[in-house]
């Protein structure tokens, strides 16, 4: 269903005479036509023909595509299209894509795909923006695809401005005409404009669009436009280069609202690599230019490339953030890219990680106009359509249109699974970077980052790292002190000798020893006491000798000497016991220590 925004410009469509759309038919010959006019254009619609988008279309480039939850929108760009013949024209379906199943990337039959006809009022526009603000969809800029005029279907869209939005209800299926003000703040007229970087940020309830091509003027745009949602107007800012198209913007997310990184692309820096242009959100301005180097020398940084994409996934921690690149061409047209590459921010190191040269067909080889988008709980990279650079009707159809890559084994997959599970770095980048697959990234830019404020972000976020780093090493230490002799011992005992210690039969023997001892010790303990007590109890039962003055001394019970040798045995004996039991202690007290060790081991190896 269509219907015009209440604000705006309603559409008035009449059908044009019947003798007009007999001779259409006679000459073009196809089953109908309807001629829809309005004050801004003609349409002319022909009939789909009985086309199956599923399995008669070889493929799709120049589109525009946007997620809205786990469903992946498809909207214009031109298709490939074999029926008994051949031709190129305008993709005519808004495709929806279910990212939350698991399929075979291969098999049509096996994609959850859904093909939803638009109503012939909305124009098939070819390297536009579909945005997605609050769940509904927004079909800005691009420009008419009319490749193949005889293809079925071949609808001739409407010059007009870049102010024009044509917005689709996901819950209602309606499509409605928004027109705004075609001149923003500033007094800069806004044009229709295709190949432009551009991204949404729907925390701050606006869309940025960064330069690009001015339809049919054959001229580049200047500066950003910046689209406010809520209040329905443009503004403009002004921007440190001349033109820019075919690039990449990312929306670097490190606190609120951040940053974009802008790359890649023709004209701007001759499409340089190593030149990553920043807009800081808070500041609203571009500040600096940050350089970007090679990881690895030998592989150095990518060449300048055109109609790339990209995406931006994050570490848990927040540590880096790794921006992946796939395919584009060449600014000279000359040749098309198959690589995977990845930016790691705050190091702004480049890496080499897929060349896709591997046979199969699940590798998508070098194209161009791809769209990019994070799917499967944020570990896979899923590039939708694009064109190779030498297409031709003679290529393999890639009736899917999709492939997809692990972000973290950083291999292409025949089989899509959205639950392999959540994104790591992958080692060949943390291996650069610091840290592991869960973040605690420490490396910086040599000679700094040209954006202070973001510098200053990382860097505390980097101290944080070091600080909790500090802290386990310090446990580690004193369990390491405590722990020491013990460790010896066991490191001598599984290598069959002693460096600094005793053999491992003589701790043996002192150990055994030591148990005999210390037994031996506690018997003559209890004996010793008894004993004594069994004395004493004896030498009270008797009056003192001075009562028994008047008797004769009875010789027999004569206990002195006794009691002399009991009070002077006792100290003696347990003293001497008492200094050797201490010297047996000690190995049992190591062994205690071994315990320790064998958990504290346990702990540094987490």
């Amino acid at each position: 269903m269509f219907t015009a925004h209440p604000r705006i410009i309603g559409v008035e469509m009449s059908l044009s005479g019947p003798i007009f759309l007999l001779g259409l038919w006679l000459a073009m010959d196809f089953r109908s036509v309807v001629a829809v006019s309005s004050s801004a254009s003609h349409f002319v619609r022909r009939a789909y023909e009985d086309i199956d988008p599923a399995t008669q279309i070889c493929t799709i480039g120049y589109h525009q595509s946007t997620m809205v939850g786990t469903t992946l929108y498809v909207d214009g760009g031109y298709i490939w299209y074999k029926n008994g013949s051949d031709h190129v024209g305008p993709n005519m379906w808004l495709r929806a894509l279910d990212t939350s199943k698991a399929f075979i990337v291969t098999e049509v039959d096996e994609v959850p795909i859904k093909f939803i006809q638009r109503p012939p009022e909305v124009p098939e526009m070819s390297a536009g923006d579909l945005w997605t603000y609050k769940g509904s969809l927004y079909q800005r800029g691009g420009f008419p695809e009319g490749a193949d005029t005889n293809f079925p279907g071949w609808n001739q869209s409407p010059n007009g401005t870049l102010s024009d939005f044509w917005k689709y209800d996901i819950d209602t299926n309606d499509w409605s005409l928004f027109q705004h003000n075609p001149t923003a703040t500033g007094g800069e007229a806004i044009k229709r404009i295709r190949h432009a970087q551009s991204v949404v940020i729907e925390s701050l309830n606006k869309a940025f669009v960064i330069s690009g091509e001015v339809e049919n003027d054959n001229t580049y745009a200047v500066g950003m436009k910046i689209y406010d949602f809520e209040k329905e107007i443009w503004e403009h800012q002004v921007t440190p280069w001349s033109a820019w198209s075919n690039g990449l913007a990312n929306h670097l997310a490190i606190d609120d609202p951040g940053y974009i990184l802008g790359l890649s692309g023709s004209m701007r820096e001759g499409g340089r690599m190593d030149a990553i242009e920043i807009y800081d959100l808070e500041r609203e301005s571009w500040r600096e230019t940050q350089t970007a180097t090679a990881a690895d020398n030998r592989i150095g940084i990518p060449e300048p490339r055109a109609k790339p994409c990209s995406v931006i996934s994050r570490a848990k921690d927040g540590s880096s953030y790794n921006v992946y690149m796939f395919g584009g061409y060449s600014p000279d047209g000359a040749k098309g890219f198959a690589e995977v590459w990845i930016l790691s921010i705050p190091s702004f190191k480049w890496f080499l990680v897929n060349t896709g040269l591997s046979s199969g067909a699940e590798v998508p080889g070098t194209y161009e106009a791809s769209t990019c988008h994070i799917v499967g709980g944020g570990r896979k990279l899923m590039v939708y359509g694009g064109r190779q650079r030498a297409q031709s009707f003679s290529a393999k159809c890639d009736r899917t249109s999709i492939h997809v890559f692990d972000m973290t084994t950083l291999e292409w997959e025949e089989v899509y699974n959205p639950d392999d599970g959540e994104y790591e770095v992958p080692e060949e980048i943390y291996k650069v970077i610091g840290g592991g697959p869960d973040g605690r990234a420490t490396l910086l830019p040599e000679k700094g980052m040209a954006n202070s404020d973001m510098e200053g972000k990382f860097k505390k976020i980097i101290d944080k790292i070091k600080e909790g780093s500090t802290n386990e090493t310090a446990t580690s230490t004193e369990s390491d002190t405590l722990s020491e002799s013990t460790s010896d011992t066991e490191s001598d005992a599984v290598g069959g000798g002693s460096k600094n210690g005793l053999a491992a039969g003589a701790i043996a023997g002192i150990v055994v020893g030591a148990v005999i001892g210390l037994s031996l010790l506690v018997f003559a303990v209890f004996w010793i006491r008894k004993r004594s007590k069994t004395k004493h109890t004896m030498v009270d039962a008797f009056p003192p000798v001075a009562e028994l003055s008047t008797a004769p001394p009875p010789q027999e019970l004569d206990f002195s000497p006794h009691v002399q040798e009991l009070h002077g045995y006792m100290p003696q004996e347990l003293g001497a016991r008492t200094d050797d039991g201490t010297s047996y202690y000690a190995p049992a007290k190591s062994g205690g220590s071994g315990q320790d060790m064998q958990s504290h081991e346990t702990s540094y190896a987490y």
